[in-house]
């Protein structure tokens, strides 16, 4: 890794401008020298993002690409993320912790209105220090859910849980454009990875050390062998990433669901996934599927085992009308394990809050699947509760 000079302190300048020396001495004048003579065998740049004639060209070197920062509300649709960029050192993306994570800094009263100022308070960028005329951290995670999976919705739990969701919708959209775009883009870094205080911003881990939803999208869409969607013209492309250093001869299922329907099974196939290579499964045209209203599922199998398994959906979550979705669910508190039972529908971002990690969250379910989650207590065990985008909350003692 390189040293680097400063950070976002030439972001956007022209490399040409006469007064960019003269705005940067301690680049120039000491840090350089003085690397130069204590890490002589390390580059030196002098600031991060660096790059182009005019600094932070997305085509060449680093640049801090805010897909967060313009806004969900510009956005089409999920294919807004397939633009390319070479290395990207920083990409925020906000969601809450889970619920019983709030309840430990929040009161109930608090939780009752997102709009308050003890809420604004927990948020670093808060809107008492925020640049005129942009919005605050925690207006923009609103419009964000707003506008992706809908923000106003009847229940209090039910709207904590969808602003804790967006940010697994997020991760996952930017982080499979990104890998799709290999070998022009090599990396995306997160900003950021903890919190070192109770709040409720961008950070992968909580302050108390639980993963955030962004944390299971990562697990799930950056796994060395993954599935994607791709919206290429009138074509929907279904395709392999593979990070892996392993060639696989996987099987592949590609499923279509629209409310009040049967999930309808569109192809079935094998396709050779070769090592640090992505490769296209399928194509299917955009005419054979009633794209406006479905929601498809790309599936991996290596023998009967599932290895990954993409959404894509056209319109924004808020805008496709789902169905509620039907769960039971079954927790053995001596075994630490819960069984999730979609008995009609989809369930989407099945989720389990509780005191424990979960080995698995945010997770999809078609109508009949059933998932056995283990479950690692960090307190005494004392229940489970179950969100869902599209069903009722579910409690279990």
């Amino acid at each position: 890794m390189p040293w680097s000079g400063n950070n976002e302190n030439c972001d956007g300048k022209d490399w040409d401008d006469a007064n960019m020396k003269k705005n940067m001495p301690l680049q120039y004048r000491v840090y350089r020298p003085a690397l130069d003579e204590l890490d002589s065998n390390r580059q030196f740049i002098l600031g991060s993002p660096y790059g182009g004639i005019k600094n932070a060209d997305l085509a060449i070197g680093d640049n801090r690409v805010g897909w967060w920062w313009k806004g969900a509300e510009n956005m089409n649709d999920a294919s807004w993320f397939d633009f390319v960029v070479r290395f990207t050192t920083e990409s925020p993306l906000e969601g809450y912790p889970m619920p019983s994570v709030l309840s430990n800094f929040l009161s109930e009263s608090d939780l009752a209105d997102y709009n308050s100022d003890i809420i604004e308070y927990h948020i670093k960028n808060n809107k008492y220090f925020t640049e005129a005329g942009m919005l605050s951290v925690h207006d923009r995670l609103k419009k964000n859910a707003e506008v992706i999976v809908g923000a106003n919705v009847s229940g209090r739990y039910e709207q904590l849980y969808r602003l804790v969701y967006i940010q697994y919708e997020w991760a996952r959209f930017m982080l499979e454009g990104m890998r799709r775009s290999k070998p022009y883009s090599a990396e995306i870094a997160y900003w950021m990875y903890n919190d070192c205080w109770p709040a409720l911003g961008y950070a992968v881990v909580d302050y108390y050390g639980n993963p955030k939803s962004v944390w299971y999208a990562t697990k799930y869409s950056g796994c060395p062998i993954a599935a994607t969607v791709k919206c290429s013209g009138n074509d929907l492309e279904f395709i392999v990433l593979n990070d892996s250093l392993e060639s696989k001869t996987l099987t592949y299922k590609i499923k279509a669901y629209r409310p009040e329907m049967e999930i309808v099974e569109l192809n079935v196939g094998t396709v050779h996934s070769q090592a640090n290579v992505n490769v296209c499964a399928a194509t299917i045209s955009q005419n054979e599927i009633d794209i406006e209203t479905s929601v498809i599922f790309f599936e991996l199998y290596d023998g009967e085992t599932l290895v990954s398994r993409a959404r894509w959906y056209k319109r924004w979550l808020t805008d496709l009308n789902l169905s509620r979705a039907k769960l039971t669910v079954d927790l053995d508190k001596s075994a630490q394990i819960i069984t999730v039972t979609c008995n009609s529908g989809i369930a989407l971002g099945v989720a389990f809050d509780g005191k424990f990690t979960a080995e698995d969250n945010f997770i999809d379910l078609l109508e009949g699947e059933t998932r056995t989650i283990c479950l690692n207590p960090r307190d005494v065990f004392d229940g489970i509760t179950v969100y869902c985008y599209n069903a009722p909350k579910l409690t279990v003692k």
